[in-house]
C-alpha cells in the first residue's frame, strides 16, 4: 500500500499548491486521507441546493476533528486526489467505502452541477449503513445525481420503483434532498425493498 505510513493521524499543515493557501487539516496519516467535509443529516446545512457545494467558503473551519460538528474545509477546493473515502455514522457505528476517481478537487466535480458517474453499484453504497431500503430501478450514481424530479444527491445513488430515472423516491448519499430533511443518509418510499425509511447519518468525506 503506497499510502501506508508510520505517521500518526491528527492535525497537519497543508499547502497543496504554490499559489494556494496554507491551512490546517485533519489527516488519517497512516493511510493518507485528508478530511474535506462533515455533514449532519438532521440539518439543512448541506442540502443539495446549498451554496456550500458551489462556493469556496469554509464552514466551522476550526472544527477539525472527526466529530459530529458540521464543517467544510479548504481541502474541498484545493486538494487533488485519485480516491475518495465516504463514511456514515449511525447509532454510533461508522461504515466506510472507497471510490477511485481522479480530480483536481472535490469542488471541481460538484460546483458546476454536471452529472458525473461512478461505477460502485448500489450494493456498495448500501454498505454505508447497517440497514437500508431502496427501490429496485434507475440506480443512477455518482456526483450531482438526479432525475427529472424526486430524489437528488450531490454524492450517492438514487433509485425508482418505475423502470426509469424520471421520478426516483429513494437515495443513499450526501447533500441529498427530497421529502423530509435528510442531507446524509438513506431515504425511501413507494415500495422500497425494506419498507419506507428515513435514516439520518453523520457523513464524512475524505480524499487522497
Amino acid at each position: 500500500n503506497k499510502y501506508k505510513s508510520d505517521k500518526k493521524s491528527g492535525l497537519y499543515w497543508l499547502k497543496p499548491s504554490e499559489q494556494g493557501p496554507t491551512f490546517k487539516a485533519y489527516c488519517d496519516a497512516s493511510e493518507g486521507w485528508t478530511l474535506v467535509m462533515k455533514i449532519n443529516g438532521n440539518k439543512k446545512t448541506f442540502s443539495y441546493n446549498s451554496a456550500l457545494w458551489s462556493n469556496k467558503e469554509p464552514l466551522n473551519e476550526d472544527s477539525l476533528l472527526m466529530n459530529d460538528v458540521e464543517a467544510k474545509f479548504a481541502s474541498y477546493w484545493t486538494v487533488p486526489f485519485t480516491e475518495l473515502r465516504f463514511g456514515m455514522k449511525s447509532k454510533g457505528i461508522t461504515q466506510w467505502i472507497t471510490v477511485s476517481y481522479a480530480a483536481i478537487s472535490l469542488y471541481s466535480l460538484i460546483a458546476d452541477g454536471q452529472y458525473r458517474t461512478t461505477h460502485l453499484g448500489k450494493s456498495k453504497w448500501r454498505s454505508l449503513l447497517s440497514h437500508t431500503s431502496m427501490q429496485p430501478n434507475c440506480n443512477r450514481e455518482g456526483f450531482n445525481v438526479k432525475g427529472q424530479s424526486g430524489a437528488i444527491a450531490r454524492i450517492g445513488v438514487i433509485a425508482n420503483n418505475e423502470d426509469d430515472c424520471s421520478s426516483p423516491d429513494s437515495y443513499i448519499g450526501f447533500g441529498t434532498g427530497y421529502g423530509p430533511v435528510n442531507t446524509a443518509g438513506n431515504f425511501a418510499l413507494h415500495s422500497p425493498d425494506n419498507g419506507d425509511t428515513n435514516v439520518k447519518a453523520i457523513g464524512y468525506i475524505m480524499v487522497r
